[in-house]
């Protein structure tokens, strides 16, 4: 009867420190609402899971350029940057200007998705050692067709870890990041319909742009098919911009005045 009352205590043992041992490791699925966002902490505050760390470090989202495109699929790459952590992890969502979800995330490498309160918040899958002061995760963003006041901010955290396994000596690092969603349909201001031309389209070397002496404090910005800005100036009635060194494909041009705003694609053939 000793006998079997040891071997059931030693099985209750073996399985509490299976368990601790697990609950020490790095997880594969980190807390929600962690990413240090409008109302949320992170996995390091006063009521996160992990303390104590001083780690140094920043967070990048390589691949989502300042503007972008409505209804776009983007890939970006979560980068977190330390010199001195050892391991980390990483939390992010993607809120508009009145703090709702917006646009939609996907899962990518290493990363895995899931919602809570209406919001979508993609993660790590499992946590990754620093080499060469960088931790990297992969994910999808679709942008919306709108967003509240244009506006877009992409909240995340991440987790700077000291690698042992446990919660203490660990800190995490936040990111806050607005993106302006462009409108690269072909709709603009009638008056300037009428009185801005942009050509030749398709346009190879030049771009010519005229605008009417009527028209006020005009300006035109170009930007990518990624949404990034390559080329801003003030306009005259008559403009020729050099575009000989852009690569083929298609770009948007803007033009703002006083009068009213103008967005169209063009494409430039090489």
């Amino acid at each position: 009867m000793k006998k079997t009352k040891l071997i059931y205590a030693l099985f209750l043992l073996t399985i509490g420190l299976a368990i601790s041992n697990l609950s020490m490791k790095d997880p594969s699925n980190p807390p929600v609402a962690k990413t240090g966002g409008p109302g949320e902490q992170t996995c390091s505050t006063t009521s996160g899971c992990h303390s104590g760390g001083s780690y140094q470090g920043t967070i990048q989202l390589v691949g989502l350029p300042d503007t972008v495109l409505p209804s776009t699929l983007y890939t970006i790459t979560f980068t977190s940057n330390s010199t001195t952590a050892v391991r980390g992890g990483y939390e992010l969502t993607c809120l508009d200007g009145l703090n709702v979800k917006c646009g939609t995330l996907a899962a990518g490498s290493g990363t895995n998705l899931t919602t809570s309160g209406g919001k979508q918040y993609v993660r790590q899958s499992s946590a990754k050692s620093y080499s060469g002061g960088k931790a990297t995760w992969v994910f999808n963003w679709t942008s919306p067709a709108t967003a509240a006041g244009d506006s877009i901010k992409f909240y995340g955290s991440s987790l700077l870890a000291n690698g042992n396994g446990g919660t203490s000596g660990d800190n995490a690092i936040t990111l806050a990041k607005k993106v302006i969603l462009a409108k690269p349909t072909a709709t603009f201001d009638a008056l300037l319909e009428s009185k801005v031309s942009v050509f030749p389209i398709p346009a190879k070397d030049i771009l010519n742009v005229t605008v009417d002496a009527s028209i006020t404090n005009a300006s035109i910005n170009i930007f990518d098919i990624n949404g990034k800005e390559i080329y801003n100036n003030s306009l005259s009635e008559k403009n020729q911009i050099d575009i000989s060194n852009y690569n083929g494909g298609t770009y948007i041009v803007k033009i703002n005045s006083k009068e009213g705003t103008l967005s169209k694609k063009i494409l430039i053939n090489k």
